[in-house]
C-alpha cells in the first residue's frame, strides 16, 4: 500500500514564500500521491467545493473595532475577486483575496475564498492552511470542514480526512448545521479509502488492469488526489505502459518535485525508458538523502547497481573470450526485474552475440527474438538475429529481418550492405548446396573435406548398390552429387566463387564436363592398392 508522507523542513518553508505560482512550488507537508491526472481543476463532486463564498453580510465584516474604510475596502477586493473567479482566472482571484484578508484579516469568509482558489490552482496545502484558519476564527464554519476534508484527500491523506470530519460534527447540532454536508463527505471518503486500498493491494499482486480499473472509477470523485495518481502510475508500470506512466509521474513531479514517492516512481520509468540512467539514479539518490530508510528507492538503487555490475562483468568476460562466463553474467542479470523491457532487451542481445561467438546459432535467434519482444525496434537484435537465421538456412526469414532493419535505419550503410549478403545467400540456397551434400559445414577445411568424400563416395559407389535398379540409380545420382561438391569445395579457386555466389555458365560449378569416376580413381589412386575395371566404371580399383 503506498503510503502518504510528510516532506517538512525545508519544502514546507519552500511553500511559505510561493503564493505567486502556488501550483508550481507546493508541496505538501503530508506526501499526497495520486495516480491518474485530471484535466478538470475542480474536484468537488457535489459542485460546491469549487465555489467562493457569497456571504455579502456587512454585519460579519464590518466588525465595530474595523476602520470603515478597511472593511468597505475589503468588501471590494473580495467582489473582484469573485468575478476573476467565476471568470476561471484562479491566480487573479487568488492576489484578491490576499488584499480582502490583509485588510479584514478576521473575515472567516475570505480565508474560505481563497481556499477554494487554492484548490482550483490544486495548490492544496495552501488551501487547508486556509481553511484550518477560517475554522479557527469560526469553528462553526462546516463548508471549510468539507474543503479542508478534500484537501487531505487530494493529498493522499483519506485518514486525516475522517479524522477532522469527525472533529467537526456535533451531535446535536440541527440540520440547518450543515452537519448533513460533513456525513455526506466522510462517506465519499471511506469510499475512497476502502478502494483506494484495494487499487493498492492489486499492485502488490501484480493484478495491474484491476489496480488501474479501480483507480479509474474513483478519481472522478478526488481527481487531484496524489496516492490515487501514484498507484494508477505504478499499474501504468506493471502493465508495461510506461508511456502513459512516464507522462502522470511528469505531471506530479511538476506539482511534487519533492515527493519521495514521485521521485521514486518516475525514476523507475526513466530508467525503464532506456537512455541516459544517470538522471534516473539522481531520483533514487535525492530520496534517500532526506530519508536513508526510503524502502522502496533504496531497493530499486541497489538493484540498478547490481544490474549493471553483472552487465559489465559479462562484457569484459565476452571481450576476453570467456563465453560461458559472459552468458552466465547476462543470464543473472536478465533475471532480476522482468519488467525491465529495454534494459533487458539489452542483456538478450548481448547474450545472443556470446552465443553466436560459440556458433550456436539456434540459442542466439532464440535471443534475439526475446530482445524483440521487449524492444520492437531493436536494430542490432534484427541484424544479429538475421545472421543467426542464415546460419540456420532460413534465409527468406533473414531477409526479412534485414529489411526491416534497413527501414529502422534507412542511411545505415553498413545495414544496407547486410541486407544485400542475405539476398545473396537466399539466391545461393536455391542452387545445390556442395557442404550440406558433403554433410560438412562451410566453415570445414580441406583435411575435413576430404575425409567426407572418402566415406560418402565408398558408401554411395554404384558397384556397392547393385542390389536393385532402383537403389543402383539414386546411388549413382547421388555419387554424382558427391562427386561435383568434392570437385568444387576441394578447389580453393572454385570453393571461393561458389562461396561468393558468382554464377556459373549454367552448367553448376562443374561445369557438367567433370567424370565422377576419374574423381573417386584419382584421390584413391593416390592411396595405392590393385586396380581394376569395375563393370560399367572403367578405372575403379576396388572391388566391393
Amino acid at each position: 500500500m503506498f503510503q502518504a508522507r510528510s516532506d517538512k523542513g525545508k519544502d514546507s518553508k519552500e511553500e511559505a514564500t510561493a503564493e505567486s505560482k502556488p501550483q508550481a512550488q507546493s508541496q505538501p507537508q503530508p506526501q499526497p500521491q495520486n495516480f491518474e491526472h485530471s484535466e478538470s481543476e475542480e474536484y468537488d463532486d457535489e459542485g460546491d467545493e469549487g465555489e467562493y463564498e457569497t456571504d455579502d453580510s456587512e454585519g460579519e465584516a464590518a466588525k465595530e473595532n474595523e476602520p470603515i474604510d478597511n472593511v468597505k475596502a475589503a468588501l471590494q477586493a473580495k467582489a473582484e475577486g469573485n468575478s476573476y473567479y467565476s471568470n476561471g482566472e484562479y491566480e487573479e482571484a487568488l492576489s484578491c483575496y490576499s488584499k480582502a484578508i490583509e485588510l479584514n484579516p478576521e473575515e472567516h469568509t475570505f480565508l474560505g475564498n481563497r481556499a477554494a482558489a487554492y484548490t482550483m490552482l490544486r495548490n492544496h496545502p495552501k488551501a487547508l492552511d486556509d481553511c484550518l484558519a477560517a475554522i479557527k476564527i469560526n469553528p462553526d464554519f462546516t463548508k471549510a470542514y468539507v474543503r479542508a476534508a478534500k484537501c487531505y484527500v487530494a493529498m493522499g491523506e483519506c485518514k486525516a480526512a475522517e479524522s477532522f470530519l469527525l472533529s467537526g460534527m456535533k451531535p446535536d447540532a440541527p440540520p440547518s448545521s450543515g452537519k448533513a454536508d460533513l456525513e455526506n463527505e466522510l462517506l465519499s471518503v471511506k469510499n475512497i479509502s476502502t478502494k483506494l486500498e484495494a487499487a493498492a493491494k492489486a499492485v502488490e499482486a501484480e493484478e495491474f488492469r484491476k489496480a488501474i480499473h479501480i483507480c479509474s472509477s474513483i478519481s472522478s470523485q478526488s481527481p487531484d488526489n496524489l496516492a490515487i495518481q501514484l498507484v494508477q502510475a505504478a499499474g501504468l508500470m506493471g502493465s508495461k505502459q510506461m508511456e502513459q506512466a512516464r507522462k502522470l509521474l511528469n505531471d506530479l513531479y511538476r506539482i511534487y518535485p519533492h515527493n519521495h514517492d514521485v521521485l521514486c516512481l518516475r525514476g523507475k520509468t526513466l530508467y525503464y525508458s532506456g537512455g541516459d540512467t544517470s538522471v534516473a539514479k539522481q531520483h533514487f539518490q535525492q530520496v534517500l538523502r532526506s530519508n536513508p530508510d526510503h524502502k522502496k528507492s533504496l531497493q530499486f538503487f541497489k538493484y540498478i547497481k547490481k544490474a549493471e555490475s553483472l552487465k559489465e562483468s559479462g562484457n569484459d568476460a565476452f571481450k576476453k573470450g570467456q563465453l560461458d562466463e559472459a552468458i552466465d553474467f547476462y543470464s543473472k542479470a536478465v533475471l532480476l526485474d522482468p519488467v525491465n523491457d529495454q534494459y533487458n532487451s539489452i542483456l538478450y542481445c548481448n547474450r545472443a552475440a556470446a552465443y553466436m561467438r560459440k556458433k550456436d546459432w539456434l540459442k542466439g535467434e532464440y535471443d534475439c527474438s526475446r530482445a524483440l519482444d521487449r524492444n520492437p525496434r531493436y536494430i542490432k537484435a534484427f541484424t544479429r538475429r538475421g545472421q543467426c537465421k542464415i546460419e540456420n538456412e532460413k534465409f527468406e526469414d533473414a531477409v526479412k529481418d534485414y529489411e526491416k532493419a534497413a527501414q529502422l535505419a534507412p542511411d545505415d550503410k553498413e545495414v544496407a550492405k547486410q541486407l544485400k549478403n542475405a539476398k545473396l545467400e537466399l539466391k545461393k540456397s536455391k542452387r545445390k548446396n556442395y557442404y550440406k551434400i558433403l554433410e560438412v559445414d562451410k566453415y570445414a577445411n580441406t583435411a575435413t573435406i576430404k575425409k567426407a568424400y572418402r566415406k560418402l563416395a565408398l558408401k554411395w559407389h554404384p558397384d556397392k548398390n547393385n542390389d536393385s535398379e532402383e537403389n543402383r540409380a539414386k546411388a549413382e545420382a547421388t555419387f554424382k552429387d558427391i562427386s561435383e561438391a568434392y570437385e568444387v569445395l576441394s578447389d580453393e579457386t572454385k570453393r571461393s566463387r561458389y562461396d561468393s555466389g558468382v554464377d556459373d555458365d549454367g552448367g553448376g560449378f562443374g561445369g557438367g564436363q567433370f567424370d565422377a569416376n576419374d574423381i573417386f580413381s584419382a584421390f584413391f589412386s593416390g592411396r595405392g592398392g590393385g586396380h581394376r575395371q569395375s563393370h560399367g566404371h572403367p578405372g575403379f580399383g576396388f572391388g566391393f
